[in-house]
């Protein structure tokens, strides 16, 4: 049974994922355009279907359709894997699935914690100076909570000590 990065291969085209990202045109056997990754006037990044593979003759990038989306994304494997998948159509087997492992989903989690803190904060007693700060200068409830105000207290580790608690 084909595993799932061998099923995102074969139902997708490297010159169709790429072709959404930069502008293909033929050449020979190859697709060439201009370097996504790097300024250039004359095309050096080329796109080989029957290989599905691609490079840049400019900067030396290459790889598969994966390393394409890593790099042009910025992101890592699994959310490679999980943006060709929607693609492709495949659901991504349990063992592969992108889950709290993931390092940039891991940062914005504890971001999300880290603003729902401060913003706890802002409405706790220690934050009525800062709420009366605010107040004073025209800071509306509305504008507080779109921009996600908060208050960070004078204990420097207070945050630290409620994400320990948080985790266990």
């Amino acid at each position: 049974m084909p595993n799932d990065v061998d099923q995102i291969k074969s139902r997708l085209d490297v010159v169709d994922v790429i072709g959404e990202y930069v502008s293909l045109k033929q050449s020979g056997q190859n697709w060439k355009g201009l370097c996504p990754f790097h300024g250039e006037k004359t095309p050096s990044f080329m796109v080989h279907r029957e290989k599905q593979i691609w490079h840049c003759f400019g900067c030396g990038l290459g790889g598969d359709i994966f390393e394409f989306i890593e790099k042009f994304e910025n992101v890592d494997f699994p959310e490679a894997l999980e943006i060709l998948a929607r693609k492709a159509g495949v659901e991504l087997s349990r063992e592969v699935q992108p889950g709290a492992s993931n390092k940039r989903t891991r940062l914005f989690q504890l971001l999300s914690e880290a603003v729902n803190f401060y913003q706890e904060q802002l409405k706790s007693d220690p934050g009525s100076s800062a709420r009366q700060y605010l107040a004073s200068r025209g800071v509306t409830a509305e504008s507080i909570s779109s921009f996600a105000l908060g208050y960070a207290p004078a204990e420097w580790d207070k945050l630290v000590t409620r994400v320990l608690v948080w985790r266990n």
